[in-house]
């Protein structure tokens, strides 16, 4: 806990004295005030961080990311698919040794 609150007042910190150096460095005032507004943007994000951890949005950072495992997870699952829809039931269970004396679907009802 005390480790992602140092973390995170390290980042604040760091962010602020980044930001604070390059809008000394602009050389006209004409475009201070979108970077004031972009940066301002940015400083309340990384403000929000721990009430976004607590709330269980702090994976929303990275959406290319798990778009990439979620079409990686989809193509492990065509294949599983594809290999059920070419082995029948009888044949894999002759390939286990399983032998079914009865199957059942349902209740019985009396």
């Amino acid at each position: 806990m005390f480790a992602f609150l140092y973390e995170w007042i390290r980042n604040v910190a760091f962010y602020i004295v980044i930001i604070t150096a390059v809008i000394q460095i602009l050389p006209n005032n004409t475009y201070k005030k979108y970077i004031h507004f972009f940066t301002g943007l940015v400083l309340i994000l990384l403000l929000m961080t721990p009430v976004l951890k607590i709330l269980g949005m702090d994976n929303l950072s990275n959406p290319l990311q798990q778009g990439k495992e979620f079409e990686q997870k989809m193509k492990e699952i065509e294949k599983e698919t594809e290999y059920l829809n070419e082995v029948r039931l009888e044949d894999y269970l002759e390939e286990e040794n399983i032998e079914v004396e009865e199957i059942q679907i349902g209740a019985e009802t009396k």
